[in-house]
């Protein structure tokens, strides 16, 4: 990627991040034979680009508390659980059915949910999925997922829909980044399960067009 490219491109998109307060990348990136950081492609882009005023920061100072549920042992002694979500009176049950963790317990979930350095989200690593709870919007996104695609078949990625990406890191580390869209806990499954649907006639697809090609 050349100087002009990555301004115009990256910078563009980090001046945008950072005029809504949201977290830059801290890795830094190639640029021809440099390395540069987030900071200083977005200050590349602002010169030639004056940002508009800033938006609101949207940090919080909300702490959501989580609950282990017991659903059940898969084998001997290797329980799955889901998860309540909790904030003052309100919960919310959007993954109390769902198989979050494999033989987890009060502590180990301690060490399952990262808070980022704006307070903003956590993020739940789980068995088969990778969480974002957005702690403002009441909203819940996929990081990773694994699922079935048929009796035999399992599907490991991250899900990707449209452009939007949101960067997720604690002070220390850099947990990852969303492409699936933030979803009301309500409405979460709905867009989840029309998702899957979608991958499943797509990978089906691709099988077809490799069996007609064979």
């Amino acid at each position: 990627m050349t100087e002009e490219e990555a301004v115009f491109n990256l910078g563009k998109r980090f001046s945008m991040l950072r005029n809504r307060w949201e977290d830059l990348p801290i890795e830094n990136i190639r640029v021809g034979r440099s390395l540069v950081s987030s900071e200083e492609l977005a200050n590349e882009y602002d010169k030639h680009y004056p940002p508009g005023p800033p938006q609101p920061k949207r940090v919080t100072e909300r702490k959501f508390d989580y609950e282990l549920v017991y659903l059940g042992e898969i084998r001997m002694g290797a329980a799955i659980s889901g998860l309540i979500i909790r904030h003052g009176s309100h919960e919310w049950d959007v993954l109390k059915t769902t198989d979050v963790f494999f033989c987890a317990g009060p502590e180990t979930l301690k060490t399952m949910i990262e808070t980022t350095k704006c307070n903003r989200f956590d993020v739940i690593t789980g068995w088969n999925f990778t969480f974002a709870v957005d702690k403002v919007e009441e909203s819940l996104s996929v990081l990773r997922a694994r699922y079935r695609i048929d009796d035999t078949t399992f599907c490991d990625e991250t899900p990707i829909i449209g452009t939007q990406r949101q960067y997720l890191e604690t002070i220390e580390k850099v947990l990852g980044s969303t492409h699936f869209p933030f979803v009301p806990f309500a409405k979460f499954w709905d867009a989840w399960n029309g998702y899957v649907s979608l991958r499943k006639s797509q990978i089906a697809e691709l099988r077809s067009t490799e069996q007609a090609a064979s």
